[in-house]
């Protein structure tokens, strides 16, 4: 089915001037096309909420956090909790102190004025862009800033 778009304007002495564009799907609605989109799928007009390897690679967001003894990986403050659970073992004792400390280190870090932001993340950013000089010139800029 092909949908014919019209500008319909109109203008009244008693009435605003009112125009409308018929035929054009609001940008507002999603269709439930099988098309593979590199988007964040939309339920119900909502988005949804994106998993943790899909925040770590937004540069946009928090700086990511590892844990030293495994590979896990968070971009909130949970990594203290993280440790204390699944390596209760590996702390010196108390475990409490030991991981207050290692909630401070890991808090002043996060509010360093530095945020390091993987190249990968840019490049994949900036896609085709990427392979042109003057673009990654000014990525860099704004890198930096």
């Amino acid at each position: 089915m092909h949908l014919v778009s019209a500008i319909i304007v109109g203008s009244s002495s008693d009435s605003e001037s009112l125009s409308a564009v018929i035929g054009k799907k609001s940008p507002l609605q999603y269709n439930n096309s099988s098309e593979d989109d590199d988007d964040v799928k939309f339920s119900c007009g909502k988005k949804r909420r994106l998993n943790v390897t899909e925040r770590y690679k937004n540069v946009s967001n928090k700086m990511a956090k590892y844990c030293p003894i495994c590979s896990y990986k968070t971009d909130d403050n949970k990594l203290t909790r993280h440790i204390g659970i699944k390596h209760e073992k590996c702390l010196k004792y108390p475990a409490n102190r030991s991981l207050k400390k290692i909630g401070m280190t890991l808090g002043k870090e996060s509010r360093r004025s530095i945020s390091l932001v993987l190249m990968s993340n840019i490049k994949e950013k900036m896609g085709p862009y990427w392979g042109d000089v003057s673009f990654r010139r000014i990525a860099f800029q704004l890198c930096v800033i």
